[in-house]
C-alpha cells in the first residue's frame, strides 16, 4: 500500500511538472506566433509614442556624436554609422519584446522585407527598418537583461532593449537611453576585436578583481588617488599635471606591486573606464553636467559601508578610467590613437600611457612613498 501511495503521489508530481511545462510552452509559443503574424508598424505615423521618443533621442545621440567625433572619442571612429539592433520592452531588463528596429543594418543583413522608417528631421536616421520577426530565434534576447551581443551575418551587433522609463530617465542617470546605448555600443562597435589577435583589447576584462586586499594601508593609497582625481579637471597650470600624474603613476606602482592582483584594474579601466569616458564626453559635447559626487567624499562612503565595498573589486574601475582619461587628455592626448592594436597604434593601456608619459616604471621605495602620500593626506 505505501509502494501504491508513492507511485500515485509520483505520477501527480510529474503530471504537475507537465502541466507547467505545457503551460510555459504555450505562452513562449504563443508570444512567438503573436510575433510572426501580428503587423509591424510600417512607418512613421503607426509608431506609438514610446517608439517615436527612442528614434528622437537616437537621432539627437547621432547628431551630437557626429558633430564631436574628436572630442567624445577619434575622428575616425563614426558612432552614428555603427549597426544597431533595438528591441522594445515594456520594461528593465523584460524577456519579452515587441519588435526589432533596426539601425545601420542594410549593409549587415538582408532588411528588403522589412518596413522603412523615415523619421522627421533626423540627419543620421537614414537606414532605420522595423521588424517583428527580426532574430525571433535568437534566445540570447529573452534572458532577462537589458542588452545582448548576436552574430549577425558573422558580424557582431549589440542588440539593446529600450522602454519608457529608460527614455524618461535619460538626463538624470547613467541608464537613461542615449548614455546607456552609447556605453554598450562603444564596447561592441570600437572595442569589440577579435580576443585572440595581436594587440587586441583585454575584451575578457569586468569580473570582480579576486582576492581584492579590503586593507587600511590599501585604502590609503586610494585615497592618495582619489585627491589626485579630483585635481584632474580643475588643475591648469601644465607642471602641476605633470606631478598629479607621476604622483598617480607612482602611487599605482606601490599598489600593483604590493598586491598584484590589483592588476587587474588596468584592463578594467581600459574597458570599462574608457566607455564611461565615452559617456561623459558625450555629456560635455551635449551641455550636460550631471551632479557628481568627490572622489574623495565617494571613497569614504564606500570605504565606510562594508556592505559597499564590493563596489571597489570592480565598479570603480568605471570611474577611475574614466578621470585617468581626462588626466591622459591634458598630458597625452595620443592616448586614444595608442590604445588602438597596431598598425593604428600600439595597443597600450591608458595606465601603460601614463607610464609612457611620467616614466614611472617601477615601485617607489618607502621614502618615495611616503613624500607623496603626505603631499595630499593631512
Amino acid at each position: 500500500m505505501h509502494a501504491s501511495v508513492t507511485r500515485s503521489r509520483g505520477r501527480r508530481t510529474v503530471t504537475v511538472i507537465l502541466s507547467i511545462l505545457a503551460v510555459i510552452a504555450l505562452g513562449i509559443g504563443g508570444v512567438i506566433a503573436w510575433r510572426l503574424l501580428a503587423p509591424a508598424p510600417s512607418n512613421w505615423e503607426s509608431l506609438d509614442a514610446t517608439d517615436k521618443e527612442m528614434l528622437t533621442q537616437l537621432s539627437e545621440q547621432y547628431d551630437i556624436t557626429a558633430t564631436h567625433a574628436a572630442e567624445i572619442w577619434t575622428d575616425a571612429y563614426r558612432y552614428e554609422d555603427q549597426p544597431l539592433v533595438l528591441l522594445r520592452t515594456d520594461g528593465e531588463k523584460s524577456s519579452f519584446w515587441s519588435h526589432a528596429i533596426l539601425v545601420n543594418m542594410s549593409g549587415v543583413t538582408d532588411t528588403s522585407g522589412m518596413a522603412k522608417i523615415d523619421v522627421p528631421g533626423a540627419s543620421h536616421l537614414d537606414d532605420v527598418r522595423i521588424s517583428r520577426t527580426f532574430a525571433v530565434g535568437e534566445w540570447l534576447l529573452y534572458a532577462p537583461s537589458n542588452f545582448a551581443v548576436i552574430d549577425v551575418s558573422d558580424r557582431d551587433v549589440l542588440a539593446f532593449k529600450y522602454n519608457q522609463a529608460m527614455l524618461d530617465t535619460e538626463t538624470t542617470t547613467s541608464q537613461g537611453f542615449q548614455r546607456f546605448s552609447l556605453h554598450e555600443n562603444f564596447h561592441v562597435t570600437k572595442q569589440g576585436l577579435d580576443p585572440e589577435a595581436p594587440g587586441a583589447w583585454p575584451w575578457g576584462a569586468g569580473g570582480l578583481i579576486p582576492d581584492y586586499p579590503h586593507t587600511e594601508a590599501q585604502y590609503e593609497l586610494l585615497r592618495v588617488e582619489a585627491r589626485i582625481f579630483d585635481r584632474v579637471e580643475t588643475e591648469t597650470d601644465p607642471q602641476a599635471l605633470a606631478v598629479l600624474a607621476s604622483d598617480l603613476a607612482t602611487v599605482r606602482m606601490a599598489r600593483y606591486t604590493t598586491w598584484p592582483t590589483l592588476k587587474a584594474e588596468i584592463d578594467l579601466e581600459a574597458i570599462e573606464g574608457t566607455a564611461t569616458y565615452v559617456e561623459r564626453a558625450f555629456d560635455r559635447a551635449r551641455g550636460l553636467t550631471p551632479v557628481q559626487r568627490t572622489f574623495t567624499d565617494g571613497l569614504e562612503d564606500l570605504i565606510s559601508d562594508p556592505e559597499e565595498q564590493i563596489v571597489l573589486e570592480r565598479d570603480y574601475s568605471y570611474f577611475t578610467g574614466a578621470q585617468l582619461g581626462l588626466l591622459l587628455d591634458r598630458i597625452a592626448p595620443d592616448w586614444k590613437t595608442q590604445i588602438e592594436p597596431a598598425p593604428t597604434g600600439s595597443a597600450s593601456t591608458p595606465f601603460a600611457t601614463l607610464q609612457r608619459v611620467t616614466g614611472v616604471t617601477t615601485a617607489p621605495d618607502d621614502a618615495e612613498l611616503r613624500a607623496v602620500v603626505d603631499r595630499y593626506l593631512p
